[in-house]
């Protein structure tokens, strides 16, 4: 089953955020709870993380772009090869 991860609340007046890192590429083994990608506001870093184990199979948002609360970032499959 394919699972989304999203951007998750960045606070109460904060709506969007810029994609500062991938932690993990397409393709590599992400566990849940471990941090995959990390979001930027103007006063934080957030790193995001996986809400399954499975695979990273892809990546919707590229690094400097800019995204909004609840937007996919990527797609794990869960179960996928290894894990």
């Amino acid at each position: 089953m394919s699972v989304k991860l999203v951007v998750p609340s960045l606070g109460t007046e904060v709506t969007e955020g810029i994609v500062v890192e991938w932690l993990k590429a397409v393709g590599e083994i992400v566990r849940q709870g471990e941090p995959v990608v990390v979001v930027g506001t103007p006063k934080l870093n957030l790193e995001v993380e996986a809400p399954v184990t499975g695979v990273l199979s892809e990546a919707s948002a590229e690094i400097d772009d800019v995204v909004e609360v609840g937007a996919t970032l990527g797609i794990i499959d869960e179960g996928g090869a290894g894990a």
